[in-house]
């Protein structure tokens, strides 16, 4: 009797594990007898909005909140009108000793700016790019958090300018850096000229003894703007942190006789200054404006940077309250593969958040994979991700997403009933239990990514936004 007794036990704790409502850890688990039960259904009503997107933090005192990279352009389409990224930053004393300027002269002043080494850029970067760069006249706080509607007061006329084409490749530069003469190979950038008045500044200020702190450099040269002058339908992916992003000091001083010596100065882009981005969207005229927070919905729009976000809800989910959620997976369908724009890929990752007491929050299906990465549980758990799928011979690009944990706490009412899909995630730092994880490491943030997509709305004929819902009438 008493092993009947423990076997009960342990059959009834077995039940309790497997009948868990924890979605995510169920589904491939259950037993051919359990799946007798299971309920399949993808007629859950759903409503999709596509709605402004929000103002992004672009740059934090904190290290694990920065932006990898910067984008610097515009592009004008169609479909999603105009969008503009510009670059607000400070620079610093490089490595070197401090130069000896007495007599120096000035030869050139030379802003490089490197390409991100996994995407240099959206849109076609092999046009032309005008580029203009202005002093920044009043100071920016490294101690402070900037958003992507700040801007600062700068000089009215240019201190550089330049039209450029990417070039993709890395290039032999000459170095003046060291006593001799020697060649650097260094990685894809872009190089402007910045106007020898305001490099002459650099050795005229040797006695304001700006070689000597960043804080004296910095409140003689409080930094500089860039920005593109031209919608040429391109953005730039810039990276900061590398060696070739620096603003090149190239000036002589006084040899034997005539002879001039030549030098160069760097002057570096480093995690302790302040740099963010400024964006701006105009979706006047474009495809998307009659889609933007109304009940317009054979379409639904996801944009990077400050562009649009797309909310579904469920509006009628009565006939699911007696149910443990095995699987819910939201499914769209790319509605533009060609995305509009030759050269824009795209989103590589969705990402999805909700109201919660705390605020606006990832799902947490999503939170669950971040906490388990490098184990078995993955993305891949997740979805959100670009999938190509053939359909009657069409071939069609899809994104699926896993929201089985959030769907079963809105049926339960825990949460909003509500969710938001955006290009990528808005929030640098996730922390759960206390523990901070650093979500740039493992998703694409919104700020710093131009990827967009058009998807079939809710009410599409043969493609709609759809709920695949596997569940267990309780």
């Amino acid at each position: 009797m008493r092993q009947r007794s423990f076997q009960l036990i342990i059959f009834m704790a077995l039940a309790a594990i497997f009948s868990c409502s924890e979605p995510t850890l169920i589904g491939s688990e259950l037993l051919d007898e359990d799946r007798v039960s299971l309920k399949f259904s993808d007629q859950t009503p759903i409503v999709g909005k596509t709605v402004q997107g929000d103002i992004l933090q672009t740059y934090s005192p904190f290290a694990a909140a920065k932006l990898d990279n910067s984008l610097l352009g515009s592009f004008d389409d169609a479909d999603f009108g105009i969008g503009v990224a510009s670059i607000y930053t400070q620079f610093a004393l490089g490595p070197q000793a401090t130069p000896d300027l007495v007599g120096a002269t000035i030869d050139s002043i030379i802003l490089s700016l490197a390409f991100d080494t996994t995407l240099a850029g959206y849109g076609d970067l092999t046009q032309a790019f005008e580029i203009e760069v202005f002093s920044i006249q009043e100071d920016l706080q490294n101690v402070e958090s900037y958003f992507s509607d700040q801007t600062f007061q700068i000089s009215r006329q240019p201190i550089g300018t330049a039209t450029i084409t990417p070039l993709l490749d890395s290039i032999v530069l000459d170095s003046y850096v060291t006593d001799s003469l020697t060649f650097d190979t260094v990685a894809p950038h872009i190089r402007i000229p910045l106007n020898e008045s305001y490099g002459t500044l650099f050795l005229q200020a040797q006695d304001t003894a700006i070689y000597e702190s960043n804080v004296a450099l910095q409140e003689a040269f409080k930094g500089i703007h860039i920005k593109a002058t031209s919608n040429d339908g391109g953005i730039l992916n810039i990276d900061f942190s590398q060696a070739i992003s620096r603003i090149s000091l190239f000036y002589s001083t006084p040899g034997k006789g005539t002879q001039k010596i030549p030098h160069e100065y760097r002057f570096d882009f480093n995690e302790a200054n302040s740099r963010l981005v400024n964006l701006s969207s105009d979706f006047s005229g474009a495809a998307v404006e009659p889609f933007i927070n109304t009940g317009l919905d054979s379409l639904l729009f996801v944009q990077g940077m400050q562009g649009v976000n797309t909310e579904i809800s469920f509006p009628d989910i009565s006939d699911l309250q007696d149910i443990i959620v095995n699987r819910a997976e939201l499914e769209f369908t790319v509605a533009r593969s060609a995305n509009t724009v030759a050269g824009f890929p795209l989103p590589t990752q969705l990402s999805i958040t909700t109201l919660e007491e705390d605020g606006l929050n990832l799902i947490s299906d999503l939170q669950s994979v971040i906490i388990q990465q490098g184990t078995l549980n993955s993305l891949e758990n997740f979805g959100g991700q670009l999938v190509e799928e053939m359909e009657n011979g069409t071939l069609l690009f899809k994104y699926k997403i896993n929201i089985s944990d959030h769907f079963q706490k809105i049926l339960e009412g825990e949460v909003e009933n509500k969710i938001t899909i955006s290009a990528g995630v808005e929030q640098p730092i996730l922390r759960i239990s206390g523990q901070p994880f650093r979500l740039y490491d493992i998703l694409p943030a919104k700020a710093s990514n131009a990827s967009r997509a058009a998807f079939f709305g809710p009410n599409h004929s043969q493609y709609p936004v759809k709920l695949n819902l596997t569940f267990t009438k309780i």
